[in-house]
């Protein structure tokens, strides 16, 4: 006889249905609370009144864990085109170093087009010699289907759900030099700082929407 009830697996994928068309239900936790009723309710209201669904960002907590099979599960699995798109960025910028090609655009996740856009956006309108110091211009990239530095498993990057700002004064290991205002402005939008990590870990040019 089937279960009653829905299972944890038939939740999960219901929350993540609703957090893809922008409604707030919480945690991806397969947890059917009244954060979840709350936004199925507001759906059904969607539906039956014709209004226009809300469009908020996922909260920090709502994005993946940094784990293959979370990551496969929210972002698609890796390495395939479906899942990506072209971003036109909202200034150019350099590739890798100041001296390095000009870019116009990023090939990066569907699901974080939307916060990236919006983070890289705000820290172009910095004062220009913010952004000349401390190279927040200069992009180390967003997909690469490699594993991780200095660690194992694979990197988000290669879900083309991580970027790199300001590599060569952020690389691996290296003392952060990123602007704080930098730091919130890209968790405002969602993402973890890799110079939150422990000192053996420390990637301060990473950027991620993925919980490590």
């Amino acid at each position: 006889m089937a279960d009653r009830f829905p299972s944890r697996f038939a939740v999960s994928n219901l929350q993540l249905s609703l957090l893809a068309l922008g409604y707030d239900c919480g945690n991806v936790d397969g947890v059917a609370g009244p954060q979840l009723a709350a936004a199925l309710d507001a759906y059904r209201a969607t539906i039956l009144g014709g209004k226009p669904a809300p469009k908020p960002e996922p909260k920090a907590e709502a994005w993946p864990a940094d784990n293959e099979a979370a990551l496969n599960a929210f972002y698609g699995t890796r390495g395939r085109g479906e899942n990506m798109t072209v971003m036109t960025l909202p200034a150019p910028m350099r590739l890798y170093s100041p001296r390095g090609p000009q870019i116009v655009s990023l090939y990066v996740n569907k699901k974080i087009e939307k916060p990236l856009f919006a983070a890289l956006k705000e820290v172009s309108e910095l004062p220009a010699h913010v952004i000349a110091k401390h190279e927040l211009d200069v992009c180390g990239g967003v997909y690469n289907n490699r594993k991780k530095t200095g660690g194992n498993g694979w990197s988000v990057h290669a879900w083309g759900a991580a970027i790199d700002i300001s590599p060569k004064l952020n690389g691996f290991g290296m003392e952060p030099d990123m602007p704080a205002e930098v730091v919130e402005i890209f968790k405002a939008h969602g993402a973890e700082w890799g110079g939150d990590w422990s000192r053996s870990n420390v990637d301060a040019m990473h950027f991620q929407w993925a919980r490590s």
